[in-house]
């Protein structure tokens, strides 16, 4: 195109004519070298035509397409999901628009360095996909990169290291989308241009912006400025891709969509007096720089078009309607559509036939190469299924009653994992693994623990598929709990021995070791003890023998004897049982037992070690019944009132009429107090050594 050679003046006599066209003339173009600007060496004067093909064009966007948006808080300013970005896409037919059709990678104020080096990324709260526009770059067909402002112009040498730092990071982020993104360099680059912060040039002596005061005197002529610095890094950071990659198509570049030319058509239109809801240029912005939801919305749509190529009027018209945010007049609604089609199709650098901002601003054959010994490494950057950074690491001592905790590794790919997972598993020599119920980064070592190895395995799962790694084996769990009791026990009864308060009633019958518990026979004669306590913890060693229903304790929640309101010992039903409850109920008939409780079932004849612990919260007494993984499964009990500040626990089956005798204890601990995992591991080492053999 004619347009696209550079002259000095309407005489090219003498003159050097350079231009884009990628297509070289062989006949009139000196140099051989692919995608660089070429000299024609022939003097001439009077019209000149060049011929080639036509400009270059910019494949749209799909539904199909993804777009990974890296930048910082003028980034969120279109993506984030607090604007009704997701609404108007899905105007749009873009489905999904929440997943990674359009995911976000930001960090407030940084720079392209500061996230190529960050391991993770700012989430929003409100949803969507979120992931890293270096780790997570595979299988995206768009990079939407930006660079923190203000750029730094070529002519500020005093600021020259940040500049080859900016082209650095470009080339950096664009050698990653070309290496590690979709296969045979499918992952175009685009590059989210900028504006100044406008109260630089009012009240806000910002040094960041000193050299733009003295040589730009207001914020649209720096604009203007914005958008060559832009250009120019572009086109030499695409440069360089072609320099580094010769198999890439000769017309690849990175294309720009302009926030600065945006901002610089709301300028003039406010001056214009045709933008509906703005009187100066600070009504776009809450701060000078971040804009406020109106223009948010206007960006977002400028962006959608830009990258779809699409006019959302059109789809309004089609499709019923464009949600309009809350507050907006439809007038300003298209306005913003009609400022996003005439920006989006008047810039050349978008890729949509337009002329403004056709020069190229980087002349390898005028401005030295900027980054001359610059290469890319890629291999930090992980693709497809998720991969660790390392193995789990288990802490804790392996000792009975203690807590282990892992630290799960930190994961990479693309893309990113979006479901991690743990378990532990037990093991006798480290070969053969069986795994636990536990699902957590910590595990209470138990007795079934003792003499085993444990190991963590971390997963992690992305739509390429799952990962596990597995940590390194425990040592073997050891039981060196002494076989005695905390010394603040409430009561503590074996076959031979009672310490704490004193029972009342006929206390059970000790025989061949055994507390031998009678059957109930007068209330008077119930073994029984009060407590002044809201917490209460039971443990015992027990065994069902009879073939009745059998319950082993009974508080009551106040002060008096419940059964004496109910001496035929009717049916739990009755209404005047309704000022007790029942902590475990059981069937202990014919092996395997049918067991009414949540702990599993208990087999008669067989002994095993039990406990109980309970709590009162307002009316309703919680009854959390645990023997096998210590868990915390709450089982409510409603009683009639709020549990009495003295309980009395009963230590005696609790059977119906013509029940035989149903429960055989070899030791039984309580407390006015729930006991650490550690000390109730311990008491449950020491209810195990009670039984008799």
């Amino acid at each position: 195109m004619a347009n696209r050679i550079i002259v000095t003046d309407a005489d090219l006599t003498g003159d050097t004519i350079r231009f884009v066209q990628r297509t070289a003339l062989p006949q009139t173009i000196s140099g051989t070298a692919a995608g660089t600007w070429h000299v024609l060496n022939t003097a001439m004067s009077g019209p000149v035509e060049v011929l080639g093909l036509p400009g270059q064009l910019r494949a749209a966007s799909t539904d199909a397409s993804t777009t990974i948006n890296s930048g910082h808080s003028l980034t969120d300013a279109y993506a984030a999901w607090h604007t009704s970005v997701r609404d108007t896409m899905q105007t749009l037919g873009i489905t999904d628009p929440h997943g990674a059709k359009f995911a976000i990678a930001t960090m407030p104020g940084s720079s392209m360095a500061a996230r190529w080096g960050h391991g993770f990324d700012v989430t929003w709260p409100e949803g969507g996909y979120f992931g890293n526009g270096r780790t997570d770059i595979y299988g995206f067909d768009t990079l939407m990169i930006t660079e923190a402002g203000p750029p730094v112009p070529i002519e500020n040498t005093a600021s020259r290291d940040i500049w080859l730092r900016q082209l650095d990071y470009l080339c950096r982020f664009s050698a990653n989308a070309i290496e590690n993104g979709k296969p045979d360099f499918g992952t175009e680059v685009v590059f989210w241009s900028i504006w100044p912060d406008a109260q630089v040039w009012a009240s806000d002596p910002s040094s960041d912006y000193n050299w733009w005061r003295t040589n730009y005197p207001n914020f649209r002529d720096a604009l203007v400025k914005y958008g060559e610095i832009f250009r120019h890094m572009t086109d030499y950071a695409a440069w360089k891709m072609r320099q580094l990659y010769p198999g890439l198509p000769e017309d690849w570049r990175i294309w720009i969509i302009p926030g600065h030319l945006w901002m610089r058509h709301l300028y003039d239109d406010i001056a214009a007096e045709i933008a509906p809801g703005y009187t100066t240029i600070a009504d776009a912005f809450t701060d000078g720089i971040h804009p406020t939801p109106a223009s948010e919305y206007g960006l977002h749509c400028f962006v959608l078009t830009c990258l779809y190529q699409l006019d959302i009027a059109a789809y309004d018209a089609l499709h019923g309607g464009v949600r309009i945010p809350a507050g907006m007049t439809r007038q300003q609604a298209e306005y913003y559509w009609a400022l996003a089609l005439r920006v989006a199709q008047e810039y050349e650098p978008a890729g949509w036939g337009g002329t403004e901002g056709g020069e190229i601003e980087y002349d390898p054959l005028i401005t030295p190469d900027w980054l001359p010994d610059w290469t890319f490494d890629g291999t930090d950057v992980v693709t497809g299924a998720p991969e660790a950074d390392g193995l789990p690491v288990i802490s804790g001592d392996t000792l009975l009653g203690e807590t282990l905790t892992a630290t799960p590794p930190n994961w990479l790919g693309y893309p990113a994992p979006t479901s991690t997972s743990g378990l532990w598993s037990t093991s006798p020599d480290g070969v053969t693994w069986t795994p636990t119920t536990e699902t957590g980064t910590t595990i209470t070592l138990l007795l079934e623990h003792v003499g085993l190895v444990l190991r963590y395995s971390a997963t992690a799962t992305n739509s390429v598929g799952p990962t596990t790694v597995h940590s390194l084996p425990t040592d073997p769990v050891v039981d060196d709990t002494v076989a005695a009791l905390p010394s603040d026990h409430v009561l503590h009864m074996t076959a031979t021995d009672h310490d704490g308060p004193a029972l009342t009633g006929t206390a059970p019958t000790a025989v061949d070791g055994v507390l031998r518990f009678a059957r109930y026979a007068a209330v008077d004669d119930a073994p029984r003890v009060a407590l002044t306590a809201t917490e209460m913890y039971l443990c015992m060693a027990v065994r069902p023998t009879g073939t009745g229903n059998t319950d082993l304790m009974t508080a009551n929640n106040r002060t008096n004897d419940p059964w004496t309101d109910n001496p035929n010992k009717t049916a739990a039903s009755s209404p005047n049982q309704g000022s007790r409850f029942e902590a475990n109920y059981f069937q202990s008939g014919p092996a395997p037992t049918v067991n009414r409780a949540p702990e599993g079932s208990y087999v008669q004849g067989d002994w095993h070690v039990v406990e109980f612990f309970w709590d009162a919260v307002g009316t309703t007494v919680r009854v959390i019944h645990d023997n096998t993984d210590y868990g915390d499964t709450a089982a409510p009990y409603a009683v009639g009132a709020t549990l009495a500040e003295t309980t009395t626990l009963w230590l005696h089956p609790v059977i119906g009429a013509g029940d035989p005798v149903a429960t055989d204890v070899a030791e039984l601990v309580v407390y006015d107090r729930i006991p650490t995992p550690a000390e109730r591991a311990s008491i449950r080492a020491v209810m195990a050594e009670s039984v008799p053999t």
